[in-house]
């Protein structure tokens, strides 16, 4: 049983021992010749911090923040471990005893036959007042236990048969206890916001604590195995450190020296902490914990098609469910199963013309994914039922790029492209050229960038629609009222307009309103099958009834309204406008002010122009 601590030290004076400046990244390069396949096959299972309070008589973990913080950490720490670590359940003969520190008094404690999971740590937790400097402590439990062979290796690894040797090569915890300082000024936040100098970041301290609590240790065999004058050989801190050097250890070996750093960031198990800075797990620190057993999702995969022609590339799940493996196939043959990584997914397209198809991942991915389609005229696509999130790019040439379920970002870059955002709260970026963008339901954000002719399409929900630079046009189509402004648009949802220049709604079967009064850009407005009525701005507008009863009216600007089959009322307001009643019977015209041109079309129609110099025809 272990118990190490960490400690407050002062904001100055700090060193930086490391020299990393790169950082390893699983990939797989898939080349004309095929795939590279790298993984092992196995079953993968994550890990799970599981906490106890019920030695928390204080009360410390009352305020639910502070669990929340506390497990969030163990949270951030199991996603990157997938270890199949065997369930503690006695039965019959077979019976053991935890031992751990008591979070609240520091003296030892038991809990006969502690029932733990597969895939589980479980970390009794709570507080009391700490010695000098120190601010938390944290380290994995101990045990007796008494059965038959199997059920005392089963207690004493979980499964990890490196855990059995000898000279161990593996551990296999059940849990332990980790502690902080009741008396601490403690910023309790998910985040950083609110840090500041006089506080002492919870967050660090609980994955510094869990750390130790998974074996980072001058007692465990498994850590200390590499351990030679002050330096740790361990071959993944090896790689992960700089290559070239070991790293440096502090006095007590059981911490990084003070002050080491991975890719600029220093690492959390060193052993202090300054007030007012928040230390997440670096790669050094997980690389540590490869190193003594524990195996981990990669930080980050990438899928490369590496030469110039158009493949197909469709990503889904491998069918076993929870098992932190997708797979990828190539045009349809090849076929390689991944470990999901813990940040980022990246799949990168050939500069052919590529089709990317996301149709599923496991359940429990939950990382980031990027697409890039590359040059080449590219489709990027996810099925429906694909719900996480997604970035995609589709590089140089005309692209064609949809959204799935979950809250997409769909850049079309160069060329003209098609953006379809789908179903959640979608950002898509026409980019150059004339680009048609739909968001579909959801709270979506529309931006064409720059060229001319890009079309917006405005679906469900409150949208945010931004033109760009050149004259850009908003389509709506829907069997409801819209109202339009030069900065809005309700119907649908409130749209919100930037740099809209023309703007075309169609209405339903219904009796829509069409009100555009407000719009100093063009409008064109196409009633359908009810009683509508259009109403023009300023601009030069285009009113169409089609069939029914309808009322059209120009506004200002020269406009042009047509009547369409029904009995309509047509007015062109100010402007020079064509006022036509098409195909309807008792049509009603009026010219308004300006030079108007009024046709009455087929049937008996009452024309009248009051205002200019008007044309009857």
């Amino acid at each position: 049983m272990l118990f190490r601590s960490l400690e407050v030290r002062p904001r100055k004076g700090r060193s930086v021992v490391g020299r990393r400046t790169r950082r390893r990244r699983e990939s797989a390069v898939v080349p004309v010749a095929g795939l590279i396949e790298t993984l092992e096959d196995r079953t993968l299972l994550s890990v799970q911090f599981v906490f106890d309070y019920s030695y928390d008589t204080a009360g410390f973990f009352d305020d639910q923040a502070r669990r929340d913080v506390l497990e969030q950490a163990g949270a951030d720490l199991g996603r990157r471990l997938y270890d199949e670590l065997d369930d503690l359940t006695a039965s019959g003969a077979n019976s053991w005893s935890a031992t751990f520190i008591n979070p609240e008094t520091g003296v030892t404690a038991s809990e006969s036959d502690l029932v733990v999971a597969a895939d589980t740590l479980y970390v009794f937790a709570g507080a009391r007042d700490l010695d000098g400097d120190d601010v938390g402590r944290g380290g994995y439990g101990g045990f007796s236990a008494t059965g038959d062979p199997d059920w005392l290796d089963r207690v004493r690894a979980r499964g990890q048969d490196g855990a059995l040797l000898p000279a161990p090569t593996d551990f296999g915890p059940w849990g332990g206890s980790i502690t902080f300082d009741s008396l601490t000024t403690w910023h309790f936040g998910p985040s950083t916001t609110g840090l500041d100098l006089a506080e002492i970041d919870f967050y660090s301290v609980a994955v510094h604590e869990l750390g130790h609590l998974l074996g980072i240790s001058n007692a465990n065999p498994s850590w200390t195995q590499w351990i030679n004058e002050g330096e740790f050989e361990g071959p993944a801190a090896l790689a992960e450190f700089d290559g070239l050097a070991n790293v440096p250890l502090a006095a007590d070996d059981g911490h990084w020296g003070e002050g080491v750093t991975d890719d600029g960031q220093e690492a959390a198990m060193d052993p202090s902490l300054a007030s007012g800075e928040r230390k997440e797990f670096t790669e050094l620190d997980f690389a540590g914990l490869v190193d003594l057993g524990w195996a981990l999702l990669p930080e980050t995969y990438t899928i490369d098609v590496a030469d110039g022609s158009g493949h197909s590339i469709l990503i889904e799940d491998d069918t076993i469910a929870s098992d932190y493996r997708s797979r990828v196939t190539i045009d349809g043959s090849e076929t390689v199963t991944f470990l999901v990584p813990a940040d980022v997914l990246t799949i990168n397209g050939a500069d052919g013309d590529d089709t990317i198809t996301l149709a599923g991942m496991d359940a429990e991915f939950t990382a980031r994914i990027v697409v890039n389609g590359q040059d080449g005229d590219d489709t990027i696509s996810a099925l429906p039922a694909f719900d996480w999130d997604f970035e995609a790019r589709g590089g140089n040439g005309n692209d064609s790029l949809a959204g799935g379920d979950g809250d997409d970002t769909l850049n079309g870059d160069a060329g003209a492209d098609v953006l379809s955002g789908g179903e959640g709260d979608d950002e898509l970026n026409g980019g150059d050229a004339a680009d048609h963008l739909a968001g579909g339901p959801g709270a979506d954000v529309l931006d064409g960038g720059d060229g001319d002719g890009d079309t917006l399409i405005a679906d469900g929900g409150d949208d945010t629609l931004d033109g760009g630079a050149g004259i850009d046009q908003v389509e709506a189509e829907s069997d409801a009222d819209f109202t339009l402004s030069d900065n809005s648009l309700d119907g649908l949802g409130t749209d919100v307009l930037t740099d809209v220049e023309e703007v075309k709604i169609t209405a339903g079967p219904g009796a829509n309103l069409l009100d555009a009064t407000a719009f100093s850009g063009t409008a064109t407005l196409f009633g359908a099958g009810g009683e509508d009525t259009l109403k023009g701005g300023s601009g030069a507008d285009l009113l169409v009834g089609n069939s029914g009863q309808d009322t059209l009216e120009g506004g200002g600007g020269d406009d042009r309204l047509l009547g369409g089959s029904g009995t309509d009322w047509l007015d062109g307001g100010s402007g020079d406008d064509l006022v036509n009643g098409q195909g309807g019977q008792r049509d009603s015209l009026i010219g308004g002010d300006g030079d108007d041109t009024l046709d009455g079309g087929a049937g008996i129609d009452w024309v009248v122009g009051p205002g200019g110099v008007d044309w009857v025809l």
